[in-house]
């Protein structure tokens, strides 16, 4: 979508705004204006259509209007425009759960590098940028920790928690090449861009255009449901502020019980899903090796 807008003195030093909005999807060049002195400004922005793309307009609008707001306090205009916003309609999740079978499937499917990001997007429900970004020294394998934000970054709305590592995840980070400071590489260098690793393991895979790497989160979200883990655990792994936490919460990862219910449903989750799949069979055997010596040590 291309935006332009354009301001030119009108009488009396008054000033008329109007904006272009270009819809270019679909190789389409229908042209919406919206002017605030123009008839039918109001029905013209509650035509448009689509959720995504009202919520694209609405973000331009909203940095117009800041930006003559700016102009009217400064002197810069004599009166202060009126910008109105577009009503949002709902918009459906990004990405729909998928079953412990397409999972297995869309893990068999994937190159080296989209395998590591959804492996870990599966094994601990976190948002696909937050792994993306992920730096070895955020992965704490002696308490079995993942701190998703790390110590530079200042947490938003979309908040990054620290979440338990399944044992699978563990030693599937363990045997990872350590080619660069990003758990996620490809090449030696972190990956930017996924979106054509994503369309090719989809397709292998048999899976449909509505599954993308949020369904890992959905399905993760769906399964600790399922195995009716508290709510305030899915809350925290999904990185949704959970009431009743302050300086505490600082701490609070390295108590033993910490997010239990969530990571054992995730352990099960994950045990599923490699046992299905032919890239994760080296993980369950490693898994009963592990398992085999420390019956020995006893």
């Amino acid at each position: 979508m291309f935006v332009s807008a354009s301001s030119a003195p009108a009488v009396h030093n008054e000033v008329s705004m109007s904006l272009a909005l270009v819809d270019c999807r679909r190789g389409g060049s229908e042209v919406i204006r919206l002017g605030g002195d123009t008839p039918g400004y109001a029905t013209a922005i509650e035509d448009v259509q689509g959720a995504r793309l009202q919520a694209s307009i609405n973000a331009v609008l909203t940095a117009g209007k800041a930006a003559l707001n700016r102009s009217w306090r400064r002197g810069e205009l004599t009166r202060q425009i009126h910008v109105p916003s577009v009503k949002v309609t709902r918009m459906q999740p990004k990405g729909r759960p998928l079953s412990v079978e397409e999972c297995a499937a869309w893990l068999d499917a994937s190159a080296p590098h989209f395998h590591t990001l959804l492996f870990v997007c599966l094994a601990t429900g976190s948002r696909p940028e937050a792994v993306k970004e992920l730096r070895w020294q955020q992965v704490d394998f002696e308490d079995g920790l993942l701190h998703l934000n790390p110590e530079e970054r200042e947490q938003t709305s979309k908040r990054r928690p620290v979440v338990k590592m399944p044992p699978i995840l563990i030693a599937y980070l363990r045997q990872l090449p350590r080619e660069s400071d990003f758990v996620v590489s490809y090449q030696g260098r972190p990956v930017d861009r996924y979106y054509t690793a994503l369309g090719e393991s989809r397709k292998r895979a048999g899976l449909d255009e509505r599954v993308n790497l949020y369904s890992a989160r959905h399905t993760v979200a769906r399964w600790m449901r399922k195995e009716c883990v508290p709510i305030e655990e899915i809350s925290g792994q999904l990185g949704h502020r959970v009431r009743g936490f302050a300086i505490t919460e600082i701490y609070a990862a390295y108590s033993p019980d910490y997010q239990q219910n969530a990571t054992s449903a995730l352990k099960r989750l994950m045990q599923a899903i490699a046992t299905r799949a032919q890239s994760c069979h080296s993980l369950i055997e490693s898994g009963r090796s592990n398992l085999e010596g420390r019956v020995l040590a006893a």
